[in-house]
């Protein structure tokens, strides 16, 4: 109810407010038994107030109800969006939630994954380098190895056999050191020449001679025959790095033919034979020797390369192992 109808209403509430008042007091007051019928001026009057009460707005509870019900229908109905909306953030947090967690947890699996792959590649290259460690110890141990020792062994015999043919006579025999080289033992010819000492063409020169190195040879020679034996079965535990190394295998193997059968004849040849018959002409066969068959000199550097090389690769290999 806006403030104009109340305005206009006032008038007629005052008139019923008072129309009350009267009436209730005529109830109090008890009215004499003597009181004419109704009169009809009366009843006009009643008539009309009548009238004028059914013109005034309802107030009170009624006029309540009623501006809650105009209210009421003046509400506007609630968009559709703004009713799904709580249900709809509930619904993309939810997706939000399950979509984080299933990328964590991706991403976990994932981590985990390449952990276990750089744990595997780890592990598999420790085993691949145990299996190259294994492999190169058994280089060392039955080709490298043995060779190095063996002609360790035969130098240092035929450094002693040099210095004995010079102290027995250093007018033949002499030592010449070379700068950046090893010493080279050299032997005076018949023509006055001096050559470097080759023990494939020089044998039947001093064995059996008077010199005393005739033990000397026959150890060299043993020892040849063992490395000949080690290159003939290992030689397949070569480095692959060194190509050249069984061109010079090749090498020796052939200078090793050459030197047993030189020697053979030459400690033949020192044994006292009988007595020929009287008239019989004794003959001495010698071999022929191609200087291209003298002791490669190449193959200590290789050999002694090739087990430097690999002890360092297994003494690194045992540092990172450690580490």
């Amino acid at each position: 109810m806006t403030s104009t109808s109340i305005g206009k209403a006032l008038p007629g509430l005052f008139v019923a407010l008072l129309l009350s008042v009267c009436f209730a007091q005529d109830k109090q007051t008890p009215k004499p038994s003597n009181v004419p019928p109704s009169n009809p001026q009366l009843t006009a009057i009643e008539g009309r107030l009548a009238a004028i009460e059914g013109k005034v707005e309802p107030v009170g509870l009624d006029a309540r109800l009623g501006k809650l019900e105009d209210a009421i229908r003046g509400l506007k109905p609630t968009p559709l969006l703004v009713t799904l909306l709580p249900s709809f953030i509930a619904l993309l947090s939810g997706l939000a939630g399950v979509f984080i967690g299933g990328w964590n947890a991706e991403r976990l699996q994932a981590k985990k994954a390449e952990q276990d792959l750089a744990a595997s590649e780890k592990q598999a290259k420790r085993e691949l380098g145990k299996a190259v460690v294994e492999f190169e110890i058994k280089q060392l141990s039955v080709l490298y190895g043995p060779l190095r020792a063996l002609l360790g062994q035969s130098e240092a015999l035929y450094r002693e056999m040099n210095n004995v043919l010079i102290g027995r006579d250093s007018k033949r025999f002499q030592m010449i050191e070379k700068t950046g080289e090893q010493p080279q033992f050299q032997i005076r010819e018949a023509s006055g020449q001096w050559v470097r000492f080759r023990a494939v063409l020089h044998i039947p020169e001093v064995y059996g001679k008077g010199f005393g190195v005739e033990a000397y040879f026959d150890e060299i020679v043993a020892i040849g025959s063992e490395m000949v034996k080690i290159i003939k079965q290992e030689a397949g535990y070569a480095r692959a790095e060194e190509t050249d190394l069984m061109v010079v295998f090749g090498r020796y193997l052939a200078h090793f033919a050459v030197l047993k059968a030189i020697h053979d004849a030459a400690k033949q040849a020192a044994v006292p034979q009988a007595p020929a018959p009287q008239g019989t002409p004794v003959v001495m066969h010698a071999p022929i020797v191609n200087p291209s068959a003298a002791f490669p000199d190449t193959i200590h550097s290789l050999i002694n390369q090739g087990f430097d090389a690999i002890t360092k690769d297994v003494r690194d290999w045992r540092q990172r192992a450690a580490a």
